[in-house]
Parts: structure tokens; C-alpha cells; sequence
């Protein structure tokens, strides 16, 4: 799964303290919007826009995530509920369609848990992923669970615990801390979880300027490390303002938004890195200045002619970087931009930039 993470930490936030609540009227003008979006798909195969207003008076909204994923070779799209600044992990997915990206057809499958794309849903246990002997519970949060591109095996993070599922059969299989006693792992906030084959990264954020990937073997729960550079501790790399995700069927990266990214090797779990080197016209306090800025979001001014220095650097050294999010099916790669439009991206192999094609989007009263 990838995404950019601007809000992402504010996202999290949010959804650490989302809990049941009483019925309201405003409750009852979300349901019967949403019920006359899925009427409007059902006569039209189309994808709702990213916010529906229920009430422009009591100014109550209805907010959709829809993405793309693969299914062997099929490009499938889906669409769930979610919340206002809800960025990856959106709930179950209500409505998915096989697409055809030529003709911008949209065909109706069944709507189901996607292999590949993490979601973030009340309990994995109500879903057939339990514990032994475990039952499920209501109200008690919001877990993270992913199925294997392969859907081999699945992922669940519940209660600072990672769990190893059987993905056919649901059978439990291990469970390991996201944070172990000794200190290994992550304590900041496990927000999605990638796994292929034997390896699987857990992207996780602070509620303020950090966020990062750590690794474990799925098979034997041994930690891995942080996503960075290798030989300097923790050292992950920054993705408060990047972002990360699988670029092909095997390959995972994390991306600073402008210095430094990281790439796994999912088979075999080695990472490379790089690095962009320090302008020549930046002075070493103006050069860590300008990263705090850019990563962090804010900081001390540095000099002019160092930021141009840096800008123009990037744009050179940065020309050949992957990108994280795009769903490879066939060859080609694929990303959906949702919002008021649903515009697929279709990049082609070897190309630099994606070509957009408009999918159909839900027309309401």
C-alpha cells in the first residue's frame, strides 16, 4: 500500500479516539446518505467523490476512500467508508469493480478485504483471524490488518502485538511485539503493515514530525531493523513529509519527500540506499536547517542561495526515483487520485510520468 503523508500523524490521532457513540440526527443524515450513494452505484457502476454532503445546513459530510489493487491480473478498484482526513487503512471496502483501463469500464465484483492493501477495522477476530480460544469484542479500537499480495498469509496488529495468520484457512500461526523489552522494534503508533513473503514492515508515526518503517521475519517474529540506512541504529528513514510503499511485487521504498530514501528487498529483506549529497553552496548548518524545514515543517530561515542550491539538486538527483503507491499489474503501473474525480494514473513501462484516465464518478442529488 502506498500514500504521501501529509495529515498522516493527525489522521492517526484521530483514529485512536474514534468510539462508539450514541445515535444522532446527524447519524441519520449520514446513513441516508450513504444510502442514496449506494443506489446511485447500483444503477450506474461509478465511484462515489471523496465527500458527499449529507446536509449543506448542519453541514454534515460523508467521506469515501476508494483505491485501486491487484488480483492476479485484474486491476481492481474498491471503495470504503472512512473518516474526514483519513489518508491509508480505510474500513472493509462496501463496493469493488474489476476496471478496465482502456475503456474505463467498471465491472462488479464481490467486496472484500484486498491482498495487499492494509485496512483499519474494528476486530480482525470478527473477520475469522482470531487467537485461539479468542471471541471477538466490540468498541474495544482500531486493529491494522493486511493480506500478503499473494494472500498466502495475513497481518494483524492488535494491542502492541503483530499476528501471523494462515491467510486461506485463518489459522493462527505466531504473534510478536510491534516494541519488544528490550527496546527493539517501534514505539510510535503502528499505522500500516506490508508483508511479502517472510518479511514484513510495519509503518508507524508519532503524534508530531516522525514516522518511519521497521521490519520483522513473519516466520520466525525476529526484528529486522528500521528502513534506513544500514549500521546506524535505529536511523529510519523520515515520513512525516514522504512517502513509502511497494514500487513492484517485491520491492519496497521509503522516501524522506527530498534527501534520502531506502529501498527493501522483500525476498530477502537487504536494504539499499540514497543519499543526495550536500550543494556546494550550503554551509553544514544551513544544509541541516534546510532538512529540518523540508522534513520536519518548520525551522530556523537559512540562506537563499542554499535553498535554490538544494532545489535545483533535487530535481537532478531525484529524476530516477521509484514511486511508492503505484499497483503493478500487467507491466504497467497503476494509482487512483480520489477526490471530487477519480483519475486513474497509468504509468507504462519506462515511463517518467503517468498518463491519466477519468473513471466514472457517482453523479448525486
Amino acid at each position: 500500500m502506498h500514500v504521501t503523508m501529509n495529515r498522516l500523524v493527525v489522521s492517526f490521532a484521530v483514529a485512536l479516539v474514534l468510539s462508539p457513540s450514541f445515535a444522532t440526527a446527524e447519524d441519520d443524515l449520514d446513513a441516508a446518505t450513504h444510502a442514496a450513494v449506494v443506489a446511485a452505484m447500483t444503477k450506474r457502476a461509478c465511484v462515489p467523490p471523496g465527500k458527499v454532503a449529507s446536509s449543506t445546513e448542519e453541514g454534515v459530510i460523508t467521506y469515501y476512500s476508494a483505491f485501486v489493487a491487484a488480483a492476479g491480473t485484474e486491476l481492481v478498484a474498491c471503495v470504503s467508508r472512512t473518516q474526514p482526513i483519513e489518508t491509508v487503512g480505510a474500513a472493509k471496502p462496501f463496493q469493488c469493480w474489476t476496471v478496465d483501463p482502456t475503456t474505463k469500464a467498471l465491472r462488479t465484483r464481490p467486496a472484500a478485504f484486498v491482498a495487499g492493501r492494509a485496512f483499519r477495522i474494528p476486530s480482525a477476530c470478527a473477520e475469522g483471524f482470531c487467537k485461539p480460544q479468542e471471541k471477538p469484542t466490540v468498541g474495544a479500537g482500531t486493529e491494522v490488518f493486511a493480506l500478503s499480495p499473494d494472500g498466502a498469509k495475513a497481518a494483524r496488529i492488535v494491542r502492541g502485538m503483530i499476528q501471523i495468520f494462515d491467510g486461506k484457512t485463518k489459522a493462527f500461526l505466531r504473534e510478536f511485539p510491534v516494541l519488544d523489552e528490550n527496546g527493539e522494534g517501534t514505539g510510535l503508533g503502528s499505522f500500516d503493515v506490508i508483508l511479502v513473503g517472510d518479511t514484513l514492515i510495519v509503518a508507524a508515526f508519532a503524534a508530531g514530525p516522525d514516522g518511519g518503517a521497521w521490519m520483522w521475519n513473519a516466520s520466525t517474529g525476529k526484528y529486522l531493523g528500521a528502513v534506513g540506512r544500514p549500521g546506524e541504529g535505529d536511523g529510519h528513514v523520515n515520513l512525516s513529509a514522504g512517502s513509502y510503499g511497494l514500487v513492484d511485487a517485491t520491492h519496497f521504498v521509503a522516501f524522506d519527500g527530498g534527501y534520502e530514501e531506502a529501498i527493501v528487498d522483500m525476498l530477502t529483506a537487504k536494504i539499499s540506499t540514497r543519499v543526495m549529497p550536500k550543494p556546494a553552496a550550503c554551509s553544514d548548518e544551513d544544509w541541516f536547517g534546510q532538512q529540518i524545514i523540508d522534513i520536519i515543517g518548520f525551522g530556523e530561515p537559512v540562506k537563499a542561495k542554499c535553498t535554490k542550491a538544494v532545489r535545483t539538486a533535487q530535481k537532478k538527483f531525484w529524476r530516477t526515483a521509484p514511486s511508492p503507491g503505484f499497483v503493478n499489474v500487467g507491466g504497467r503501473g497503476y494509482k487512483l487520485k480520489h477526490g471530487t474525480k477519480a483519475e486513474l494514473l497509468v504509468l507504462e513501462p519506462k515511463a517518467t510520468r503517468p498518463k491519466t484516465v477519468q473513471l466514472p464518478i457517482c453523479k448525486l442529488k
